[in-house]
């Protein structure tokens, strides 16, 4: 991988071994993917599989990944969750500029609809295994209810999660989602706060069942 340090619009330099920007309708399956990339004095994205939708792509449809081992993605534990994790999907919906009419509500933002992440292997990643939300986090999502579309129809499932940094699984700002019969264990040991699962200002529907 290549480390673009670069002033902005390139702040965010290294997105994924495989990486996806403003794409519909791609599977990914049967892969190993490994991103030990490290830069002394600098931060950058680290992750295994990152698939961003952007401003330029307000609609992204059908992101499948399956049947893929994600192992040694040595990211920061205490990174934001967009740029340290084996699977990252995210969609630009953060709050410092979703929209020109911002503060008012936005009357489109950029969300996926149809996300399914099965049946997966990842182990010794930091920060995070599976992330699904806004890029970047860290913004005030107090104000999220003027971002009227989510990510939606989202379903992980039968994924195995071992020797995680920091959080397991997480949703944010998504609709329809079903969470079930993921396996994980031995996460947040380098971190002092964790979460195993966690889904922040879902709307509709979730569903979780895990182990």
């Amino acid at each position: 991988a290549v480390c673009n340090l670069g002033a902005p619009p390139s702040a965010q330099p290294i997105y994924g071994v495989v990486n996806l920007v403003d794409q519909d309708y791609w599977e990914i399956r049967n892969l190993e993917i490994t991103n030990t990339f490290h830069l002394a004095g600098n931060i950058c994205d680290i992750v295994g599989i990152k698939v961003r939708n952007t401003v330029n792509h307000l609609s992204g449809k059908h992101i499948y990944i399956g049947n893929t081992v994600i192992h040694d993605v040595t990211g920061y534990v205490n990174a934001s969750y967009p740029s340290s994790a084996a699977i990252a999907i995210t969609s630009d919906m953060d709050v410092a500029n979703p929209c020109p009419n911002w503060p008012n509500a936005c009357t489109v933002n950029p969300a996926y609809d149809d996300v399914t992440i099965e049946n997966n292997t990842i182990f010794g990643v930091d920060r995070i295994a599976i992330y699904v939300g806004p890029e970047p986090t860290g913004g005030p999502f107090d104000n999220a209810s003027l971002l009227p579309q989510r990510t939606s129809h989202v379903a992980i499932r039968g994924n195995t999660l071992s020797d995680i940094g920091a959080d397991g699984i997480l949703t944010v700002l998504a609709a329809f989602v079903t969470i079930e019969n993921n396996v994980l264990h031995d996460s947040g040991t380098r971190i002092i706060a964790a979460h195993g699962v966690r889904s922040e200002e879902h709307t509709s529907e979730l569903q979780s069942h895990h182990d």
